[in-house]
């Protein structure tokens, strides 16, 4: 328990209340061992009754206690008060306590450790029917498919100099290098249209730079300054090479108060990208940004895209659909006009998804496979903590099939064994570029996927209805849809005519081959993990949901296939189809800003409501921002206009106070407009002009002379 002084009344956060000018508001600061504050329980405030008056309290409706809901919260770690009377004028003390479920965390570290012991006692044991088991699952899916050995060999280079000197591989490789240019175009194109940022983005760069402003992680300050000046003190403040030092030393130690929420990694490369970089400019700030997307992690994605395809589909026509599908879908698009960790992440599942599959079907493992798997595992891993569940699945299955490889491979070193060594080596790359990397799983995000667990069917239904949508929307459309019956049809039809099984059916051996069983298990694994996602985390649409729709096509590719491999006239006009559906069904959510009722249901990642640049033409007209905090900051700040002054007040009361000093101004404030009319008099007009979440912004003109 601490006593807390009386704080000075604020104004602006109590605005609910119709008689608000007769109340007093207080922000209360609660001390906590942490800098940032993430509220996950409801914070317990007690009053004492007996020598502690607050009469009509909102926050003290009951006796003693009152559970203060998440919405109470303010600043982190701040609350709000309402009084009648001054708070001077109070006797007693407030106090507050926090329950701590310490017993829980206590279990559950008990749990895991005897887990752990009786896995690793009872594993040797075991181990032996899970190899036999593996070995019974291996007996139809182990076999290679013949046409792709040479072509996918990583002995030798004359089998990739043999393959590659054909002109229907040229051709391939031209078409592969075609889809990349392509998409490289889309990206351009659609990065040069990108005029606004979502929230989270103006986070991104305020996380990076460790501005410790308005907008993140410090004190937003009162005082006045012109747009180009507020911006550029929120926004990249400093372009010195010991600043940026010393900025990537904070993201590696604490990430700037965001560990609880997201790794480092693409902070990291975020500030290595701006370096030297000093600048509040919007729209130079969105083409620098979005351009470490488009030169660095869409070119890598594709890398990793033709080689996992090239290993799964071999040199044809298939690889070429995948690829496309990879890269060209709009939600592909969409993740890569983003200042967020969506491209970055995309990019490192279709290279784990590639180098799962290279250390799989590799004949022997050498230092190099040793190293890539550890470091793509790491990035991964570093690039959103859900994608720790893929990891382990992909890992776990992978380590299952090969305890049963190595009962047939018995001379050869244990497969199984170097997987589980190589996600030591992945888990140890992690915390070395991360040390605080366990922190991700204690709160934040991750303690709020935890208590959506257990959920209403009802949330389920509908986010599974949502899931649904975006695919058919970006991955599934109807075009592909009907095209994948008519596939399906066909090869019934022909397998029943000739009495024969699937594979001999179409003359191929695909279908029972170990690449057509990796591309259908990863498939389904991103499928299923998009699933999880959704229901979990919704509104990590873009971080994980979309960032696996890549490795999601591979369901798609594969029905079509064999048949694909043929590169007749048929084989042709799948590949148009694709791209046609792919032309037809175009969409990439960043452009699109419309308002509907039910705005959590719609399947579009859409972006936030902001608050433009207001009346741009007239910036003599100065702007009073009532600042709130760093949340609705985002919708603010990034677009102000860059001759235009601005006075940062936070007290709404002297706030309002500020307006009277201008015949003419703009108002920035959560305040409704009944309570500024009420507060300002007839002497002044308040017009409502735009609203962005809790945020309003006002014109108000002076109306008679004093």
């Amino acid at each position: 328990m601490r006593r807390i002084p009386p704080p000075p009344p604020i104004l602006g956060d109590c605005a609910t209340t119709s008689n608000l000018l007769s109340q007093y508001c207080y922000r209360l600061k609660l001390y906590f061992p942490s800098n940032i504050f993430r509220a996950q329980k409801d914070i317990t405030l007690l009053a004492d009754k007996e020598t502690l008056e607050l009469h009509t309290s909102p926050a003290l409706s009951q006796d003693s206690i009152t559970q203060i809901k998440h919405a109470l919260l303010f600043d982190k770690n701040r609350i709000l008060l309402t009084t009648d009377t001054i708070l001077d004028e109070i006797t007693g003390s407030i106090t507050y306590t926090i329950e701590i479920h310490l017993y829980k965390k206590i279990f559950v570290i008990w749990l895991l450790i005897s887990v752990i012991i009786i896995v690793w006692r009872a594993g040797p044991l075991y181990y032996h029917k899970i190899q036999s088991l593996a070995t019974k699952c291996l007996v139809h899916v182990d076999t290679p498919y013949a046409p792709f050995v040479e072509s996918n060999s990583y002995t030798t280079s004359s089998n990739h100099m043999q393959a590659d000197s054909t002109r229907s591989a040229k051709l391939i490789f031209l078409l592969c290098f075609g889809v990349f240019v392509i998409g490289f175009g889309l990206r351009f194109g659609y990065m040069l249209q990108k005029v606004d940022l979502h929230g989270d983005e103006a986070w991104s760069i305020a996380i990076t730079s460790n501005s410790h402003r308005c907008l993140w992680g410090g004190t937003c300050e009162d005082g006045v300054w012109y747009g180009k000046e507020a911006k550029e003190r929120e926004l990249w403040h400093d372009k010195s090479f010991s600043n940026a030092l010393a900025d990537i030393a904070n993201l590696y130690l604490t990430n700037n108060g965001d560990s609880h929420s997201h790794a480092d990694l693409y902070y990291i490369l975020l500030r290595l990208w701006h370096i030297g970089v000093q600048t509040g400019d919007l729209d130079w700030i969105i083409q620098r940004a979005v351009g470490l997307n488009l030169f660095v992690f869409y070119p890598l994605a594709c890398l990793f895209a033709f080689l996992l395809g090239r290993r799964l589909f071999g040199t044809g026509y298939a690889l070429v659909a995948f690829l496309a599908l990879a890269m060209l879908n709009g939600a592909s698009i969409s993740t890569s006009m983003l200042m967020r960790e969506y491209a970055l992440q995309q990019c490192m599942f279709l290279g784990f998804a590639w180098i799962m599959v290279r250390l799989y079907c590799k004949e022997s493992l050498t230092k190099v496979d040793y190293v890539l798997g550890a470091i793509i595992t790491a990035c991964l891993l570093l690039s959103g903590y859900f994608t720790i569940l893929f990891v382990v699945v992909a890992f776990g299955a992978m380590w299952f099939l090969s305890s049963g490889r190595d009962v047939k491979h018995s001379g050869q070193v244990s497969r199984a064994r170097s997987l589980a060594q190589i996600a030591i080596l992945s888990l140890i790359c992690t915390f070395a570029l991360y040390p605080i990397y366990h922190k991700g799983f204690l709160g934040g995000h991750a303690q709020s996927a935890v208590d959506k667990v257990g959920d209403s069917l009802q949330n389920f239904l509908e986010s599974m209805h949502v899931y649904g949508q975006i695919l058919l929307q970006d991955i599934f459309t109807p075009l592909l849809l009907c095209a994948m019956a008519m596939v399906a049809i066909w090869i019934a039809i022909k397998a029943w005519a000739n009495k024969a099984s699937l594979s001999g059916a179409l003359g191929v051996g695909y279908f029972s081959s170990r690449e057509c069983f990796l591309a259908f298990g990863l498939g389904i694994l991103a499928l299923g993990f998009g699933a999880v996602v959704m229901y979990l985390a919704p509104w990590k649409i873009l971080r994980f949901v979309m960032a696996v729709f890549p490795l999601v096509s591979l369901l798609i590719v594969l029905p079509f296939t064999p048949l694909l491999e043929r590169k007749n006239l048929l084989s042709k006009c799948i590949l148009l189809l694709f791209g046609l559906s792919l032309a037809l069904y175009h969409n990439v959510g960043f452009l699109r800003y419309p308002h509907y009722e039910n705005f959590s249901s719609e399947p579009i990642y859409q972006m936030e409501p902001i608050l433009s640049k207001e009346l741009s033409d007239n910036y003599t007209i100065p702007t009073i921002y009532n600042h709130a905090d760093d949340y609705l900051a985002t919708r603010a700040i990034p677009y102000f206009h860059d001759l235009r002054l601005y006075h940062f007040v936070k007290d709404s009361r002297q706030a309002l106070e500020r307006v009277r000093a201008f015949d003419e101004c703009f108002f920035i404030t959560r305040l409704p407009l009944e309570t500024i009319q009420e507060y300002l008099g007839n002497e002044y007009k308040v017009h409502f002009t735009q609203r962005a979440f809790a945020i309003m912004r006002y014109h108000i003109t002076k109306t008679t002379e004093r």
